[in-house]
């Protein structure tokens, strides 16, 4: 469970209509449906928060495919860091890190991260001008 010290180097952002569909990554995962949508909580460029009833676990890798409203569509991989069940909130979150990037066999690939630079840079800038 996480605790309330904030520990990411990037901003988070919030998108209210954002929404994950993902994946356990497994030897045949690509005969693997992705689950979903789930709702996303927030995101930054090194990782993701999103709701979901799944049983994931820390330490999983799991492959992501995410909606944001008039953006194309970003695939990412990314290791389950934490796994937090809010009661009051009647949801579990699951905090993902994005695996690295780079042209290797199992990181993403580097035009995933330049849509995701070029998205989050937007969307900090409204965030920015609202406030």
């Amino acid at each position: 469970m996480p605790d309330s010290k904030e520990r990411r180097a990037c901003k988070r952002i919030v998108i209210p209509d954002g929404r994950v569909y993902y994946k356990k990554q497994k030897r045949i995962s690509f005969i693997q449906k992705y689950s979903g949508p789930v709702p996303m909580k927030d995101i930054s460029k090194s990782g993701i928060c999103f709701s979901t009833n799944d049983t994931l676990q820390t330490g999983e890798i799991v492959l992501l495919e995410i909606l944001l409203p008039g953006y194309d569509s970003i695939r990412l991989k990314g290791e389950i860091r934490w796994v937090n069940t809010n009661l009051s909130a009647g949801a579990t979150f699951t905090g993902l890190q994005f695996l690295p990037f780079g042209v290797k066999k199992h990181f993403n690939s580097l035009d995933s991260l330049n849509k995701l630079r070029s998205i989050t840079e937007q969307l900090e800038n409204q965030t920015d001008l609202k406030n």
